[in-house]
């Protein structure tokens, strides 16, 4: 869509213009009238790539022409999942929560990229988040200044993705050496429910409106959020704390509980390093004496299919209290499992 006069910049107006700009003066939005594809409709390959709110770059592909959209590059914002995606190639959007933004006073739409990823907005769970980041200000200096960030910034996004793909290879190391040691978890014979493996609980929130019930130190509150993708992490602290006032009224466990996502994103698996709290769109696993919880998080990790099988609700998945307490999974002697928590132990200090 062609811009107004009113959403023009000169150039030397524009390389003169440094400080801080609003959402609305920033970007705008383009999203309406998009051709959006389903989920279901994703191919694995095609002529065009799908992009949707995802943590994948690149959700699907489709070989249809009519509605591509071609006003690239492009940033692409997830209203629920928060991703910022920066795209240069012709795409599809994805059906649900999908933003496609453009710059309206800079031409260098990689610099607002950064500029987007670098904003700490609120994670609402579920909830759609464009409300949030149409509140925030951004900085907009000359376009030297603009490039120079962009470079620096590219090289540094280079070393993460070698970084990343390490750390990756290091969570595939562990999960071969888990079915190696015990099988996998979603064939085996001799299970057991996880009622009989630990005490099931499932987090609370206290009143966001009890400012006393919150500080920005205390107990950790954990969130879907806090929680890694695909891979076990010690969780040593959380964006939110709790007061003592506010640790009165949740539900607190202690150290080496350990924590899975049941509602929205479901089967992101971490353990307690401290003694904490979370919210309700966690369950939380406290293992009895002969279970040792680095081999429990691996192993509930490794059963993430049979958690979304479970999960009913379609618009947001939820695995409720009882389905997960049915969940079976395989434990072996407590021996075999300490044994693979040195393995991971060592394996930490690598990705370390």
């Amino acid at each position: 869509m062609p811009e107004t006069s009113t959403e023009r910049i000169t150039h030397s107006k524009l390389t003169s213009l440094v400080g801080r700009v609003s959402f609305s003066e920033a970007f705008k939005d383009v999203s309406k009238g998009v051709t959006k594809i389903k989920q279901g409709d994703y191919l694995t390959s095609g002529s065009h790539p799908i992009i949707d709110q995802g943590k994948q770059q690149i959700a699907g592909y489709s070989n249809n022409e009519d509605g591509l959209f071609t006003d690239v590059p492009a940033i692409v914002f997830g209203d629920h999942t928060r991703c910022v995606k920066y795209v240069e190639d012709p795409f599809f959007a994805g059906a649900d929560g999908v933003k496609i933004l453009k710059p309206r006073l800079s031409n260098n739409v990689r610099y607002l990229y950064y500029a987007l990823k670098s904003l700490k907005l609120e994670d609402l769970g579920y909830s759609r988040h464009f409300k949030l980041l149409k509140q925030s200000t951004f900085v907009l200096p000359d376009n030297n200044r603009q490039s120079y960030i962009c470079n620096v910034l590219d090289s540094l996004e280079n070393l993460s993705k070698y970084s990343q793909r390490c750390l990756s290879l290091l969570d595939d190391l562990v999960k071969s050496r888990f079915i190696e040691m015990f099988g996998n978890p979603l064939y085996s014979a001799d299970t057991m429910p996880l009622s009989e493996v630990g005490y099931i609980g499932t987090g609370s929130t206290p009143s966001t409106k009890e400012a006393a019930y919150y500080s920005p130190e205390g107990l950790p509150f954990i969130k879907p959020g806090d929680l890694p993708e695909d891979s076990i992490s010690l969780i040593c602290d959380s964006e939110t704390h709790l007061s003592d006032k506010g640790g009165d009224v949740a539900r607190v466990f202690p150290v080496g509980t350990v924590l899975v996502t049941c509602i929205g994103t479901i089967g992101k698996v971490g353990i307690s390093s401290r003694k904490g709290a979370c919210n309700q769109q966690i369950n939380y696993v406290i293992p009895y004496d002969d279970v040792d919880c680095v081999y429990l998080a691996y192993c509930l990790l490794m059963c993430k299919t049979k958690l979304f099988e479970m999960a009913n609700a379609p618009v947001v998945p939820i695995v409720n209290k009882t389905q997960f307490s049915s969940l079976k999974i395989p434990v072996p002697n407590l021996a075999l499992q300490r044994e693979f928590s040195v393995f991971v132990a060592q394996v930490d200090k690598l990705r370390f």
